[in-house]
Order: structure tokens, then C-alpha cells, then sequence
């Protein structure tokens, strides 16, 4: 963990929200890869979230889901189900969550990212990239409107 970016909380003191740096490595012995990520985050304490987790679907998910791994899918958004996989602890709970057209497409105009949420807490990355810093803002500006939809 790396230098807080933006660290903010509303009037109300309900909502605090920020970015910082995330920098893990990946040692072979021989040699070792840093990488260094942005991530979003929002402590929300007016609302409760399930455990779920949302990230872009790749070719060796649909066999991790024959040997039983868990995605939720959706007939009613089947691009969204194709793009993504939705893991969750509470399934009944995230679905209601996720019947929501706007929230999809909030999600689906972020096709690289990643989201995670835990109760007051979501974070939202892309796995092992750095951002443009003039992209950050409009980057954050996104995921405050998912974390808005998310709690709605």
C-alpha cells in the first residue's frame, strides 16, 4: 500500500471515499514483477452490501464454472452474464441488487474493471494496471455513480 491519493468524506460523515495506490510482487526467485494499481474505494455506512464480487469474464471461467465455481447470470442481461462473472456469498440478496438496468450499464461501460463489496465497503480496480493520472478523475466520477446505484 502505497501513498493515499484522495481520501474525502461527505457532510454528513456517511460516505468517505478515496483512491490509493496498490503495489504487490510477484517473486519467482529469480526474478520479481511489481505491480502498481489504483483503487477506488467507498466506506458507505448507509447501506449494507452482500459479499460479491463482479470482474470481466475470460475463456477459463466457463471451465472453472464446470467444475462448479460460482457465477451468477442473468436471462434478462445475458451481455452483462457473457462479460462478467458475479460471485457472491449471498446470492438471492446481490441479485436483487443487480435487477437494475442502470447499474448494468454502469458496469458494462467499465469492461476492464474489477468491483468488490463487502458490507459499508466497495473497491473498484483493474487488476496489475496503472491509470493516466488525467484519467483518475473521471475514472472516480464513474465509480461514484456505480457505489450511488449499488446503494439505491
Amino acid at each position: 500500500l502505497t501513498d493515499v491519493i484522495i481520501n474525502t468524506t461527505d457532510a454528513t460523515e456517511e460516505l468517505q471515499f478515496g483512491c490509493f495506490d496498490y503495489r504487490y510482487d510477484i517473486s519467482t526467485g529469480k526474478s520479481t514483477l511489481v505491480f502498481i494499481q489504483p483503487v477506488f474505494f467507498w466506506l458507505d455506512k448507509s447501506a449494507v452490501l452482500p459479499q460479491f464480487y463482479v470482474f470481466p469474464e475470460k475463456w477459463y471461467h466457463k471451465w472453472g464454472e464446470w467444475f462448479g465455481m460460482q457465477d451468477l447470470d442473468f436471462a434478462v442481461y445475458p451481455e452483462f452474464s457473457d462479460k462478467f462473472v458475479l460471485q457472491s456469498t449471498d446470492p438471492d440478496f446481490t441479485r436483487h441488487i443487480f435487477q437494475n438496468d442502470a447499474l448494468i450499464r454502469a458496469i458494462k461501460d467499465m469492461p476492464k474493471w474489477s468491483l468488490e463489496s463487502e458490507g459499508y465497503y466497495t473497491i473498484m480496480y483493474i487488476p496489475a494496471k496503472q491509470q493516466k493520472p488525467e484519467d483518475l478523475e473521471s475514472i472516480f466520477g464513474q465509480g461514484n455513480a456505480i457505489n450511488s446505484l449499488l446503494r439505491s
